[in-house]
């Protein structure tokens, strides 16, 4: 009885630390805000920031982790007017716990000209992140030159694969388990290119979670969270040999409504089928039930792209039109967003290993396993059959030994 209930016990530990013990940030997208957002803590008071996060390569991403200072002076009045008069910014000098370097220096700019960057001073300080406190090196900014890509936010952390972020630096100073983090993409309501968007990123992942048991695919040498397929079908049939380009990328969890595939792939598709499909109520009718699916081949993984990852009901300009997005995205796919949000993919991000986690897609394992189940399938029933064929010569052969018997 005391061994059950220690078992009991065990497994009720285990499922607490896969639930509960992962830390999660939650961020939201809206229509005319095509970035995530989320509130943290930071110095000492405390205030209330409002952070944009941006996952994988940008342009932007040269400026660095960056929050702007309440004394920051703007290139564009119209710009602190409409994106950080109302905000309550933070204040380096007015933070008991800052420790702020006064030298100014001025990050590289994401864009050629006059713009694109911010000056201000290198500052650490203490950051709250869910239940994790820690002390966050960042950039504060105290002028900022065309940064327009920063929205309603009084800052921006970057994930990506060549800077510390956030959680490396929790991690460097043993706050967390891992460096790794999980991307999951709930899709809140369905009002056509008015959707909403929720992202959940988990961290201080438990290694000894069943996520763990997924394989990493590796990525690519590339600055972009992006790797390499080695097959494409269309409708069930292998098209490998007509297309130039395979690279899939993960770097955009936002913006696009539809799903991105490389130009040779459009081409192929955009002359046999409309994208715009008038006299189709809820996107039903027979033109969308004909539309291509995809199944996209990676070292570990088989993604399958359906027509529901890209059809879009116009509600605003007409209930019986139906849009189709599908966009031509040069040499990769891009459909992370409507993928994740479609089969509910949890994808983590494995820095160290330079490498992804597909939680809940279909792996390489599984087609294997599913090869092997139909040639035991046939081998059984060639077993089956022979079986079959020798008991029927067995019948014969002993009809016509009984009929020997009589005759004689």
């Amino acid at each position: 009885m005391q061994i059950q209930m220690l078992i009991s016990l065990f497994i009720l530990f285990q499922l607490y630390n896969s639930v509960f013990c992962n830390q999660t940030l939650t961020f939201i997208e809206e229509f005319g805000l095509v970035y995530l957002q989320t509130s943290v803590q930071v110095g000492t008071p405390g205030i209330s920031q409002k952070l944009q996060m941006l996952l994988g390569k940008r342009d932007e991403s040269v400026v660095g982790q960056l929050l702007f200072d309440s004394s920051v002076k703007t290139n564009n009045k119209q710009y602190y007017e409409d994106q950080l008069k109302n905000l309550t910014l933070y204040d380096m000098y007015n933070s008991s716990t800052a420790k702020i370097n006064p030298q100014q220096v001025q990050s590289a700019s994401f864009f050629a000209g006059y713009g694109g960057y911010v000056i201000g001073n290198n500052v650490v300080d203490v950051m709250q992140v869910g239940d994790i406190q820690f002390n966050y090196t960042f950039l504060c900014a105290t002028q900022e030159m065309q940064l327009r890509s920063v929205q309603n936010a009084n800052g921006i952390i970057y994930l990506n694969k060549y800077q510390d972020n956030l959680f490396d630096q929790m991690f460097e100073q043993d706050k967390i388990k891992t460096r790794d983090y999980i991307v999951d993409i709930k899709k809140l309501n369905s009002l056509g290119v008015m959707s909403k968007y929720q992202m959940n990123l988990q961290f201080d992942l438990d290694k000894d979670s069943d996520y763990y048991k997924y394989p990493s695919n590796p990525m690519t040498n590339s600055d972009a969270f992006s790797m390499m397929a080695y097959g494409v079908y269309l409708n069930g049939q292998d098209i490998s040999d007509k297309l130039k380009y395979f690279k899939v990328n993960f770097d955009y969890p936002v913006g696009d409504l539809g799903i991105g595939i490389p130009s040779d792939l459009y081409k192929l598709i955009s002359q046999k089928h409309n994208f715009l499909i008038e006299n189709c109520p809820n996107c039903d009718c027979p033109e969308t039930k004909a539309l291509p699916s995809f199944q996209i081949f990676t070292q570990e993984y088989v993604f399958e792209i359906t027509s529901d990852m890209y059809l879009n009901q116009q509600p605003d300009i007409s209930s019986q039109l139906c849009q189709v997005f599908l966009f031509s995205k040069g040499d990769q796919f891009l459909f992370q967003k409507n993928y994740q949000a479609v089969t509910q993919t949890a994808i983590m991000y494995e820095k160290e290993s330079n490498s992804l986690k597909f939680i809940g897609t279909k792996t390489m394992q599984h087609m294997k396993i599913k090869n092997l189940m139909i040639i035991l399938s046939l081998q059984d029933s060639f077993i089956l059959l022979s079986l079959l064929y020798f008991i029927l010569l067995f019948i014969k052969g002993y009809k016509n030994l009984k009929m020997e018997c009589y005759q004689n």
